[in-house]
């Protein structure tokens, strides 16, 4: 962003000083009404510039968890691994992200990580390095049988021509009735499968 060396528009009603004395006392449990009777500005002023820095906050905190899982994945697996990889898939329980799932569909790999210690709410179970068969066979497990009697009309209420596990669970969620489970889908990289 360029500097403003004109000076031109609104001032800071703060001074960089005044702001961070006015988040200290903030911290400490000053109202914000307090605080802006002491720095002489409106409520809505100093709500705008805590709110700031609160955002920032939350923004900051966020990279550092993207970092430290980005850093994990780096211990976990081959930095080169996860980079084939053109899709994730998380398999939550509820809105709890209990497995990610990363696959290589070029090489028909996979590999997961576990954000459980409960078995039963884990995308493999089990298995710590789940197979392409593995893999397909958990998408199959997540979409309606392929011996449904009336298999060839869902497909088609569901625009697809053919049964693919995938897809299906793409378009479901990979939800099941009666289970909390299911899917959410990431595609990065160039080509999807």
């Amino acid at each position: 962003m360029a500097k403003n060396v004109r000076g031109a528009g609104r001032k800071k009603a703060l001074t960089d000083e005044q702001l961070q004395k006015a988040r200290e006392l903030h911290g400490q449990g000053t109202s914000i009404t307090d605080l802006a009777v002491q720095f002489g500005v409106s409520r809505q002023t100093m709500s705008g510039y805590l709110t700031v820095q609160t955002e920032q906050l939350d923004e900051d905190r966020q990279r550092v968890r993207l970092f430290s899982y980005w850093k994990k994945l780096n211990e976990m697996f081959d930095v080169d691994e996860i980079a084939k990889c053109n899709l994730r898939i998380d398999y939550l329980y509820k809105e709890t992200v209990t497995t990610a799932i990363f696959v290589n569909f070029r090489e028909k790999k996979v590999y997961i990580h576990n954000y459980t210690d409960q078995v039963l709410l884990r995308a493999f179970g089990m298995i710590k390095k789940p197979t392409w068969e593995d893999f397909m066979g958990f998408l199959e497990e997540r979409c309606l049988p392929r011996g449904r009697d009336d298999l060839r009309a869902t497909l088609e209420k569901m625009e697809l021509d053919h049964y693919d596990p995938l897809s299906i669970c793409e378009k479901t969620g990979g939800r099941i009735l009666g289970d909390d489970m299911h899917l959410k889908f990431y595609y990065y990289g160039g080509e999807a499968r």
